[in-house]
């Protein structure tokens, strides 16, 4: 069951990554710069961050089952309006919208950590992260793919036929989840506020998870266009790129597994000197293939082990209102992405390939300060 639910994630969470690689293809096609279709990743980001806020919360409130197959039902729709947009505004409302409904993957991870046998809720979300890493992967490998090959609208026609036959599935293998005494929706939305004011270490997680999400944007929402640039490497090999993210996806388990046994703070510190490491290589190297190959391995194992941890941690510190505390955490976690797509799109603009490196280095410094002064007890995991 925990298996179909982090397949199911990755597969939902591609969307939100898929024009990652393609922001130069796509400029070409619609005839803009890629100052234009550098903004669409952050308007999926600014959409998906909505939806957690706004939909994530249902969680608490409604039957699970039939709330993730909606939301999967509204993504198809999404995808078709990217697939069949034609001018700029239409794509850009397509984009958002994309991110607005693809948020299943966030109602999958604490459903996983309420199936889990006691002591191993950190295993199953760790678990259903690993599959949306993977899912990230996957985006950038067959969006280039597809692409290169067949063209970017019809990469949003295949994603969107993918989530039909998905839908299908999880209707047919969740299990009925009804909130036992759910709340009115007013009531859980003024409980998110509350969350944040009587629970400082969720807005701990919040604040690290942002960080870390603004730093796998700042490289990833910039490489394709460095790549076109510096090599003309096109969709394709600008999405062979994406196999780095094999590493947080394989790592992310392991992290849920030691935020289980309460090793928050060597986790982190760990996750944020890969990163770090990987922002110095980036740099050192001057752009070359290597060195963003290199980076990239790192940045992504740090930045999976980051989300991992984080979100283990924010999950058991109430779990009666998982959702919520979930929805708290994500919406941080991707408004952070969305503020490092827009902020290293300009970075990249004015002081190029060495401008977005230097402010990776920047952003990973003040971040490892904070996980430094946190002093997260040993042994707690999450109170």
């Amino acid at each position: 069951m925990i298996r179909v639910m982090a397949v199911s994630a990755g597969l939902i969470g591609a969307n939100v990554h898929y024009a990652q690689p393609l922001i130069p293809v796509i400029a070409i096609s619609v005839g803009v710069g890629t100052d234009t279709t550098g903004m669409l990743p952050a308007l999926s980001q600014i959409g998906f961050a909505i939806g957690l806020l706004a939909v994530l919360p249902l969680g608490d409130l409604l039957e699970r089952r039939r709330l993730i197959t909606t939301t999967v039902w509204l993504a198809v729709g999404a995808l078709a309006l990217m697939a069949l947009a034609p001018n700029v505004p239409l794509l850009m409302t397509a984009a958002f919208l994309v991110g607005l409904f693809s948020i299943a993957p966030q109602l999958l991870s604490p459903f996983a950590a309420d199936l889990a046998p006691p002591g191993r809720q950190g295993q199953a979300s760790g678990l259903v992260i690993s599959g949306i890493l993977f899912g990230v992967l996957f985006s950038k490998l067959v969006a280039g793919a597809v692409a290169a090959t067949a063209g970017w609208r019809w990469l949003y026609v295949g994603a969107a036929l993918t989530l039909i036959v998905l839908g299908i599935v999880l209707q047919r293998t969740l299990p009925l989840s009804r909130p036992a005494d759910p709340p009115r929706y007013s009531v859980l939305m003024r409980s998110l506020g509350e969350l944040v004011v009587h629970h400082p270490r969720l807005r701990l997680h919040a604040v690290l998870g942002a960080a870390s999400s603004a730093l796998f944007m700042i490289f990833w929402s910039t490489y394709a266009v460095h790549l076109a640039e510096r090599f003309g490497y096109g969709p394709f090999l600008a999405g062979l790129f994406g196999l780095a993210g094999i590493a947080g996806s394989l790592l992310a388990p392991l992290a849920g597994r030691a935020i289980d046994r309460g090793r928050f703070t060597p986790v982190l510190s760990a996750a944020m000197a890969a990163i770090f490491v990987a922002f110095a290589v980036l740099l050192a190297g001057g752009g070359s293939w290597w060195a963003i190959v290199v980076g990239a391995v790192l940045l992504d194992a740090g930045v999976g082990v980051s989300h991992a941890a984080n979100q283990a941690a924010a999950l058991r510190l109430d779990p009666a209102r998982r959702s919520r505390v979930n929805s708290v955490y994500m919406f941080g976690y991707f408004m952070g992405g969305a503020l490092g797509t827009a902020v290293a799109g300009g970075v990249s603009g004015q002081w190029g390939w060495s401008g977005v490196c230097s402010l990776g280095l920047v952003l990973t410094a003040c971040t490892s300060i904070l996980v430094a002064a946190s002093r997260y007890p040993r042994g707690s995991g999450s109170s």
